[in-house]
């Protein structure tokens, strides 16, 4: 894939958690806004499962559509039998297959080394848990910064600076355009009626999986 700045569309993101952890993923999605905002991502979770719905089915759906799944691992989701069984074992079975990359994030502490997913990279780094940091924000920064990672090695995206840093050395840049120093500067395109003026310029549901 040629190098860009992000993915042609929003890269479909499952987080897999148990309820007991809701507050961790509501702190995760305000973390991972700018992501959204920037057009990497949209997020999907068993909350925004509509009433009537079936809801294994959506959630089934959404697993098989994902390219990148987040299990929120805490003792409560290796004691859930839907997170475990259903949601985790698939997920690892589409990221060995290469349909999709798993990211375990450690929120809790837990019995997690003989789990399928120990011989996976573990969010955030050093696999300490989100609960024990002493600032969480930089906890979940760090969570954030390992998703974006993923979202590059995955669609062989360039870092925007990067990416900058390529556009300025193009030589095939419009003749409109120079450098000035470090800076790119547009030149003003002066329109022909106007060729006497000064050069300025441009300036909820109940469940029972979890």
């Amino acid at each position: 894939m040629k190098k860009r700045e992000k993915p042609p569309k929003p890269v479909p993101l499952f987080l897999s958690y148990a309820h007991e952890d809701e507050s961790f993923l509501r702190k995760l999605k305000v973390h991972l806004s700018l992501l959204k905002r920037q057009g990497f991502i949209s997020t999907w979770h068993d909350r925004q499962i509509v009433p009537g719905a079936n809801w294994a089915e959506a959630i089934d759906e959404h697993l098989e559509q994902a390219s990148i799944i987040v299990l929120l691992v805490s003792p409560d989701f290796l004691a859930s039998d839907y997170c475990y069984q259903v949601e985790m074992l698939r997920a690892l079975a589409r990221h060995q297959t290469g349909q999709a990359r798993l990211l375990p994030v450690l929120i809790r502490p837990c019995d997690w080394e003989e789990a399928p997913f120990a011989h996976l990279q573990i969010l955030p780094t050093g696999a300490k848990p989100i609960a024990t940091w002493e600032n969480r924000d930089q906890a979940f920064l760090n969570v954030v910064a390992g998703i974006r990672e993923a979202i590059q090695a995955l669609f062989s995206i360039q870092p925007f600076h990067q990416s900058m840093e390529a556009e300025l050395a193009s030589p095939s840049l419009p003749n409109s355009q120079v450098f000035r120093g470090e800076s790119f500067v547009p030149t003003p395109t002066v329109p022909s009626n106007k060729c006497n003026l000064p050069n300025q310029g441009v300036g909820p549901r109940t469940k029972i999986r979890k």
